[in-house]
């Protein structure tokens, strides 16, 4: 899995972007782009997004709290983590939005279960066999090569299921490297046997 600083750092060279171009703008639903970040991990929602008015939070946190002359304030409530000035940035151009609280009914305190719900927009009491990205794709007629590209190993979060064609690495450029030996392959190659070709259709289409 891609830690954090490698995965921001990835996002704000673009070199990601700039090495998929064709299938960043080939699979867009209703001319859009989603880009969804997951930071797996703890974090301190509090001097995060700081409740700063609120008197609890300095003589809750007596060490840890942010001094109100080093805040970002959003309003007269809230505000950004002074490191966070880039995510001001983008709240000031109508480009982010903070929901504080999100949950879900009745829940039952398991961190894995909670994650299912997470990504697959279920109730506390159903189990789906589909993310909520894959369902919305599900919806939509479309004739992409590639639906969803992962960045990271080990979960497809809310794109797991069947009937979404997703590529999932963790080393961008390795990738783009190891995509260089197949550029040499015959696009007449095919063969009658029903598994070889398909392997030399996904080969085609990476």
């Amino acid at each position: 899995m891609l830690n954090r600083r490698d995965f921001l750092a990835y996002l704000a060279s673009c070199g990601v972007c700039l090495s998929f171009p064709s299938i960043l703008s080939a699979n867009k639903l209703n001319n859009k782009t989603l880009v969804l970040v997951e930071l797996k991990g703890g974090n301190d929602g509090l001097n995060t997004l700081i409740p700063y008015a609120d008197s609890l939070y300095k003589e809750i946190r007596p060490t840890l709290a942010i001094e109100q002359n080093k805040i970002i304030k959003i309003d007269n409530k809230v505000g950004f983590h002074p490191s966070l000035k880039g995510m001001m940035e983008l709240f000031d151009r109508g480009e982010l939005a903070c929901l504080q609280g999100v949950g879900y009914e009745n829940p039952n305190r398991s961190h894995f279960r909670s994650i299912e719900i997470w990504e697959s927009a279920s109730s506390s009491q159903e189990y789906l066999n589909n993310g909520w990205i894959t369902d919305v794709f599900s919806q939509n007629s479309r004739d992409n090569t590639l639906d969803g590209l992962v960045l990271g190993k080990g979960s497809l979060g809310p794109m797991f299921g069947e009937g979404l064609k997703t590529l999932v690495f963790d080393d961008p450029k390795k990738f783009v490297r190891a995509t260089k030996y197949l550029k040499d392959l015959p696009s007449s190659l095919s063969s009658t046997n029903s598994a070889l070709a398909h392997l030399l259709n996904v080969q085609k289409d990476i």
